[in-house]
């Protein structure tokens, strides 16, 4: 039998506990570590992972690399009680547009392939006549001052 494996072991078992770790740990800004009575734990974070963490009596020091965040400023708009009356939907000839807005109103008539065949701007109210367009379907997008957009699908027959 030979010495040498019987003190490596032996210096295995001892040096364990003393060696240096390097693994990578999280140090939360934000988060939660989740302890099971089975011994068995998750960590979550959103914050910086930390390379090396110094302990004294005093407390503790990790360093590491700030993750970078975004953030994005987020609002909802107060959602307004908007009227808007289209009328006689389906049409020969005209349809009347009537609306409780205020602000000017930009129209765009379009057929269904997307080609734009009428472009104009209104308050509250406006007749438009759609005489020269064949029988179909039209869309009427409309957009309001706040930039907020309307489709209304037009039949003419």
């Amino acid at each position: 039998m030979r010495p040498a494996p019987i003190i490596f072991g032996i210096l295995l078992i001892f040096n364990t506990s003393n060696g240096q770790s390097i693994a990578p740990m999280i140090i939360s800004s934000a988060g939660q570590s989740l302890q099971h009575p089975m011994g068995i734990s998750l960590d979550y974070s959103i914050g910086e992972i930390a390379v090396q963490t110094y302990q004294n009596v005093n407390g503790s020091l990790s360093e590491g690399l700030l993750q970078p965040s975004l953030i994005l400023p987020t609002s909802i708009r107060a959602l307004r009680s908007v009227n808007i009356n289209i009328y006689p939907n389906p049409t020969r000839a005209t349809f009347k547009i009537e609306t409780n807005l205020a602000e000017e109103i930009m129209i765009e008539l379009r057929d269904l392939s997307g080609k734009l065949l009428e472009i104009d701007q209104f308050h509250q109210n406006k007749q438009i006549d759609i005489r020269r367009f064949r029988p179909g379907t039209y869309i009427l997008n409309m957009r309001d001052g706040q930039d907020n957009l309307y489709f209304v699908p037009l039949i003419k027959i």
